[in-house]
């Protein structure tokens, strides 16, 4: 499944396990924020080796992408000099981050830190958000 258009997700923490809390934007206001950071009219666009990126929401400082892969699907080995912290929403994609390689699966996630060179492979059909700090600009192009 994808992300709901129009709606906001956050990310918290319980015992050891993250999670992906769903927020509709009417109760962003109540909170104090703006809603006006959503990118729902940008397009997802094809990506050349796995299925879809769509970004879901950015800043000057950080950036939500949120990416579809399915199985086979890789992100080739890179590197950037952002952070990046990469969290799985469904499926299961196996993430090599400076030589170490681990399975990723629906409720993990890893921190990238920058110019960490690093790759994923899908071992099956995933959906993952990212989080970028400062945003990708490279992605606005």
């Amino acid at each position: 499944a994808t992300l709901s258009t129009g709606y906001l997700f956050r990310f918290c923490i319980w015992g050891q396990r993250g999670c992906l809390e769903r927020i509709h934007p009417g109760h962003l206001k109540k909170w104090g924020y703006s809603a006006l950071g959503l990118d729902k009219d940008i397009p997802a666009e094809d990506m050349p080796t796995w299925t879809k990126r769509r970004i879901a929401a950015h800043g000057k400082e950080m950036m939500l992408v949120e990416n579809e892969f399915m199985t086979g699907d890789t992100a080739p080995e890179h590197e950037h000099f952002h952070a990046q912290i990469t969290y799985v929403i469904s499926g299961a994609l196996e993430f090599t981050v400076d030589g170490e390689t681990q399975v990723l699966r629906q409720g993990d996630s890893v921190f990238i830190k920058p110019h960490a060179v690093h790759s994923a492979q899908a071992v099956e059909d995933s959906l993952i958000v990212d989080m970028f700090a400062p945003m990708r600009e490279d992605f606005l192009n």
